[in-house]
């Protein structure tokens, strides 16, 4: 049982330690782009990084807590987890300046959102297994897939009406109100259902990939076994 607690974290600690690397080259690539063009534009990825940093530090809160203190972290990853996948739609911002800075912004805009979303991905994985562990293995797949599609929508109402996550307790009422509008009026807000059910087809199968590479990953530090003495 140790031997298997010491696995996981250090199987936590190595992909925190690289996703902070990822984020690092995010980070340089951005400041050499400002340093090369003068001007400090696309600076909403710096904080849309960090953002997305906030939900998997709330994860591995949880992972750590227990009782009120894990409910109040799992309810903080809920709250802030759209923040991390959101980046992806930061590609609405690339805008074609020539030949060679339409690569650099491109490179720079999905180094950004895809570091993003592997943010999101960990953080989902830590809180599914947390789930999976009270409640069984189903209810951990029904928590990540609902918490994906409640993402798709979250993140829908990010980008168009341009809501925050603190605005759950900043503006509740204005915020419930669209929503409800939302769900009151389907016909005519089709496209809030398209755009979800689009996103929500991306992040899943994305998630389901990656699922199946991390349950398929060699242990490093399983031991040799010794052959067996046939005398």
């Amino acid at each position: 049982m140790r031997s298997t607690v010491v696995h996981l974290s250090y199987q936590r600690l190595n992909a925190v330690f690289w996703l902070a690397v990822a984020s690092f080259i995010c980070l340089s690539m951005w400041t050499a782009r400002v340093i090369y063009i003068g001007s400090i534009s696309y600076r909403f990825l710096v904080w849309n990084l960090f953002l997305a940093w906030i939900p998997l530090l709330c994860a591995l809160m949880a992972e750590r807590s227990r009782g009120p203190l894990a409910v109040a972290c799992g309810a903080a990853w809920l709250l802030f987890f759209p923040n991390a996948p959101y980046i992806i739609t930061d590609l609405v911002h690339l805008r074609d300046h020539g030949r060679w800075m339409f690569w650099v912004n491109l490179i720079t805009l999905l180094s950004f959102a895809m570091t993003g979303l592997l943010l999101g991905y960990l953080s989902l994985y830590v809180m599914q297994k947390r789930v999976g562990q009270r409640f069984g293995s189903i209810a951990g797949w029904v928590f990540a897939l609902s918490t994906l599609g409640l993402c798709s929508f979250g993140i829908y109402l990010g980008r168009f009406g341009r809501w925050n996550s603190w605005d759950v307790v900043l503006e509740p009422v204005s915020l419930l109100r669209d929503i409800w509008q939302i769900i009151r009026h389907p016909v005519g807000n089709g496209e809030v259902y398209a755009i979800s059910a689009l996103l929500a087809a991306f992040l899943v199968g994305m998630y389901l990939v990656l699922y199946h590479f991390a349950r398929h990953t060699p242990d490093p530090v399983q031991p040799v076994r010794q052959p067996a003495d046939s005398r």
